[in-house]
């Protein structure tokens, strides 16, 4: 009887062994299949960029979405304007930021400025935070995304850089396909 009794606790302790790797490997597949119809990239640079007088792509983003949905894309950074040591009076300054599918020109739909109107000279500077934030639709496949800057070309007497620049795109799934 004792020799039966350990057969039947073997094979319940079998069971709930098997029962519990099923449920393990169950689970894991459900995790892989929720996690399809997402994607990440991110794209940076830590140089100072000088702001020229026409449209200059600033960061450059590449991402692949594995079928049909939506991009979000956000851009931040710092904008740095340096004013001439040797002007002593106020300085106008403008410059434009924008993220989204087109290079070399504006993005106008996702676009933001920074504009001082009275900014001391003197070698003064100002540095003011960026961020921009934008969906945008994408079917499957490779997407390449920009952040785009342009001084004033009114602007005189003071520069203006981009740093610290980050692009970052998240891709959600449309739906459930």
């Amino acid at each position: 009887m004792s020799i039966q009794k350990n057969r039947m606790s073997c094979m319940r302790i079998a069971y709930i062994v098997l029962l519990v790797l099923f449920t393990f490997l169950w689970a894991g597949t459900q995790v892989h299949a929720q996690q399809v119809g997402v994607g990440f990239a991110s794209a940076a640079t830590e140089e100072s960029i000088e702001l020229a007088n026409s449209y200059q792509d600033l960061v450059t983003l590449t991402i692949t979405a594995p079928r049909n949905g939506y991009i979000v894309l956000t851009g931040s950074g710092y904008l740095t304007l340096a004013t001439s040591q040797s002007l002593v009076g106020t300085v106008w300054g403008q410059v434009s930021l924008s993220i989204g599918t087109i290079s070399g020109a504006s993005n106008n739909e996702n676009e933001t400025g920074v504009e001082l109107p009275h900014a001391e000279g003197g070698g003064h500077s100002y540095r003011y935070p960026f961020s921009i934030t934008t969906v945008i639709s994408v079917n499957r496949g490779s997407h390449s995304f920009y952040m785009v800057g342009i001084r004033d070309p009114n602007t005189a007497f003071s520069i203006w850089y981009a740093t610290c620049l980050k692009l970052t795109a998240i891709f959600v799934r449309n739906g459930i396909d």
